[in-house]
């Protein structure tokens, strides 16, 4: 009987092994590195403004970096926002953002894009509507807060104005009801302790001239 039972352990080891082996390389949420929140921001002399930049860190279910994994950011439930057109992005539905690891399971991302806030009461997307995926497995959620609140809507909105301030207000004003869009200390709240990072966006200037090719449809 012991001889069995040392049988029956070895063959479970290996199936343990086999299954391992063949799970090497598949991302894990588990033990991938991703952002609760994306910073959706502007340009400056067509330069993406540098505060919106973030990595993320895909590795398998032995915790070792997928190298070569093609990184998705989905903004397709992201019904306030509107990417900026460039190399690593698709409009076409689902707008998404694409990267690819390097050796080390590493992609970084600059977002730039802008909103469709027309003023007032404006719906929008609550919490973690952009889906992080690599190579097709979901590893995650994140926020988008967008600075240039109404950038989407072209012309003169285009970059991170003034003009956007009474758009937070008004978010402020219906905090009942959650917008990811205007939660800039990010904190899962809507409150006047997120205007002054806004207040630093503005400041800098580096997400004043907006999206400098055509915003996505």
């Amino acid at each position: 009987m012991t001889g069995v039972i040392r049988k029956a352990t070895v063959f479970v080891a290996l199936g343990l092994v086999a299954a391992s082996a063949a799970m090497a390389g598949i991302p894990s949420a588990a033990n991938c590195t991703v952002p609760a929140f994306i910073k959706v921001v502007g340009t400056k002399v067509g330069v993406p403004d540098p505060r919106g930049t973030f990595s993320i860190t895909v590795r398998d279910i032995g915790n070792f970096p997928v190298v070569g994994s093609n990184v998705v950011l989905n903004f397709a439930a992201c019904t306030d926002t509107r990417l900026c057109s460039g190399t690593n992005v698709t409009c076409a539905a689902p707008a998404r953002v694409t990267g690819i690891t390097n050796g080390s399971g590493v992609v970084t991302f600059t977002v730039v894009g802008g909103g469709l806030h027309p003023g007032g009461v404006f719906a929008g997307a609550a919490a973690g509507c952009v889906t992080i995926l690599a190579d097709s497995y979901v590893i995650g959620n994140a926020t988008a807060n967008v600075y240039d609140l109404n950038g989407a809507l072209g012309g003169a909105k285009n970059g991170v104005a003034v003009t956007d301030m009474p758009l937070f207000l008004a978010d402020w004003a219906g905090s009942a009801t959650y917008r990811g869009r205007s939660d800039f200390n990010q904190n899962g709240a809507i409150a006047i302790t997120d205007l002054p990072i806004w207040l630093q966006c503005w400041g800098s200037g580096n997400s004043v001239t907006g999206c400098t090719t055509t915003y996505c449809p």
